[in-house]
């Protein structure tokens, strides 16, 4: 649904509504009708370009008006049996597609127009919806109505004693405004609670069960990553000598994992916990603000913070400095851009309204974006670029380490050329792992997906987090050896007042008196 331009035509009151929906969520409308009043009511409503079917060269003009001349991503048909064929030279190739609402007859099409571009059509009817489709369409009309994104459009108002006139008008009706019985004040009332105590609850913010049982994995594996990042964080707590300087940048990535735990478990609560009919604005604003945006936030900060880091250890391998106390107002600047600049950054697309945020009800909320140019700007700064640094930097490191070896091959090589060596092959195979899964979630943030691959890419991404302390420890010594003094301290601890088989015990019998031999003297001979 992301930089996609849609088409409707036949301008009643659903191709009002939909013009209305697909405004309220950011999309290039363009419309079409058969009247001067249906043209007039479709600007009215804000789609961006307007055009009469009836008149010659109209498909040229939409062609035109396509970014890029590329087609239309959607068209609402509401008149196929007129339409569809000219709406099949429209669609853009691979992803287009015509979705017929309204017919009222037969209709030629050709299909080699569907075969050229590899399109689609398919056909909508709500006698075929399930219950959870009905909660979820009422649910967006109820906080479409209430918020204002829906607006019927109202042409003509009836006194309730021509109720049946306005039924007969209703029937004949082929105009695009909305007909409505107009009563008195006490009925009016009367009605209204009647018909709220009557509607389904919408519970905008209660995940359906459908969205529940694809998180379940996710669920489980949250809950190992909370007693994998609480065992590693026992070390650094119990143990002064893994409290380093030079392990700041590990600490804070997985401080950041911590907050994408919390934030999936937060989520999953306010998401299968809240059946508010009607949340606070507000408060439901920030839930979806909070789901959309937070998991990318932290995501983009990880692979700054590894940059970070490989760039600290590549100078202390190539110019042996001790960068954690020589450097210290440069990496303070360091934290403060990374966490502020990814910030900022993020604000900034929403305040120029590059980014939007997508609220979808009973689901998960997300953000779209309103061109092209934006995404790949995303993907650049949030991808490719910090991860082409990364490539570099441990490019650098290798050789620097390889050359080194080569210079000193036929002498001894020093402890510290061993521990840059276990450094750099250290970090490369962390890496790689943490690319392997952290990288699909990144990309699918910018680029829409399919529902299975967003499960299955995102579940990547949280066994990243689960396995991240327990690579970490397993990679450095420093983890190995606090945990051997954790384990022998806990060992010492549990048997200090046993016995201990590798020395002699003195031994004390309670009641037993014991007299001190005389040493004897001897006499040389």
């Amino acid at each position: 649904m992301r930089n996609q331009t849609k088409r409707f035509s036949f301008m009643g009151q659903v191709g009002i509504a939909a013009v209305q929906l697909a405004r309220s969520l950011g999309m290039r409308v363009i419309g079409t009708a058969s009247s001067e009043q249906g043209l007039q009511a479709i600007r009215d409503q804000g789609a961006d370009l307007a055009f009469n079917h009836k008149q010659e060269g109209y498909l040229k003009e939409i062609a035109n008006a396509c970014i890029d001349n590329e087609g239309v991503d959607l068209i609402l048909e509401m008149l196929a049996n007129v339409n569809l064929n000219a709406d099949l030279q429209l669609l853009k190739s691979c992803v287009g597609r015509a979705v017929v609402i309204g017919n009222r007859g037969t209709v030629d099409i050709n299909p080699r127009l569907l075969m050229a571009k590899e399109t689609s059509i398919c056909g909508v009817t709500l006698f075929s919806s399930s219950e959870e489709e009905f909660q979820m369409i009422n649910a967006y009309l109820q906080q479409g109505l209430k918020f204002g994104h829906l607006r019927p459009l109202l042409g003509k108002i009836y006194p309730l004693e021509q109720a049946a006139q306005a039924q007969t008008d209703v029937i004949s009706n082929h105009g695009t405004s909305h007909l409505a019985s107009q009563m008195d004040t006490v009925t009016t009332q009367s009605s209204m609670i009647i018909n709220f105590t009557n509607a389904s609850c919408s519970t905008p913010l209660l995940w359906s069960q459908k969205d529940i049982d694809s998180r379940k994995s996710r669920l489980a594996v949250c809950i190992i990553a909370v007693f994998t990042h609480a065992i590693f964080w026992l070390q650094p707590i119990f143990c002064s000598t893994v409290r380093q300087k030079s392990m700041q940048w590990i600490y804070a990535y997985l401080v950041t994992d911590i907050f994408l735990v919390f934030r999936f478990f937060f989520t999953y609560i306010v998401r299968t916990t809240t059946t508010d009919c009607e949340p606070d604005p507000a408060w439901m604003t920030f839930i979806c603000y909070f789901e959309a945006t937070f998991d990318n936030y932290f995501n983009v900060l990880e692979v700054y913070m590894l940059l970070a880091l490989n760039i600290c250890r590549y100078i202390q391998i190539a110019y042996n400095k001790n960068v954690y106390e020589h450097y210290k107002t440069h990496l303070i600047c360091a934290h403060l851009g990374i966490y502020l600049g990814t910030a900022i950054s993020l604000v900034i697309q929403f305040v120029l309204e590059w980014a939007q945020l997508l609220i979808i009800f009973r689901s998960s909320c997300q953000v779209t974006y309103t061109n092209i140019y934006i995404q790949v700007f995303n993907i650049i700064t949030a991808f490719a670029l910090p991860i082409l640094l990364n490539v570099v930097v441990i490019y650098m490191s290798v050789r620097h380490v390889r050359l080194t070896s080569t210079l000193q091959r036929a002498t001894h090589v020093s402890a510290r050329e061993k521990y840059n060596r276990t450094l750099v092959i250290q970090f490369l195979i962390f890496y790689l792992i943490w690319v392997s899964l952290w990288s699909p979630n990144v990309i699918l943030y910018q680029v829409s997906g399919g529902q299975d691959l967003s499960n299955t890419f995102r579940l990547l991404n949280f066994i990243e987090i689960a396995l991240d302390p327990i690579i970490l420890a397993a990679l450095d010594v420093r983890f190995w050896q606090a945990w051997q003094r954790c384990w022998k301290y806990m060992k010492a601890r549990v048997w200090q007042h046993g016995p201990s088989l590798a020395q002699i015990q003195p031994t004390t019998r309670i009641n037993t008196l014991s007299a001190k031999t005389p040493q004897l003297r001897t006499t040389a001979c």
